[in-house]
């Protein structure tokens, strides 16, 4: 059994570094290349914004996954609008 929690620690510090690593490379895209680009985003929030919210509510690669769609999306075949990141809804038990 420990194996077992010794790879769960392992998985969780490199999505936890994985995490950290691409909202700096989010945040030095929107800061250095994003204004040397015309507005070109479809949505509201941007699909930058949208990005790191996704991996910060749902981790590293369901985040990454969820971007990624959005991504695909943001061209002329979408209206675009308003498309927020739905957080998780838990359930409680009564």
């Amino acid at each position: 059994m420990p194996y077992y929690s010794c790879a769960r620690a392992v998985l969780s510090a490199l999505s936890s570094f994985l995490k950290k690593a691409l909202v700096a490379a989010i945040r030095c895209y929107r800061r250095y290349i994003s204004i040397l680009l015309p507005p070109s985003c479809r949505y509201y929030p941007s699909c930058s914004h949208y990005l790191e919210e996704a991996v910060g509510s749902y981790g590293f690669f369901l985040g990454c996954c969820k971007g990624v769609v959005r991504v695909l999306r943001c061209n002329y075949f979408f209206n675009g609008g308003y498309d927020p990141i739905k957080s998780y809804v838990t359930k409680q038990k009564v």
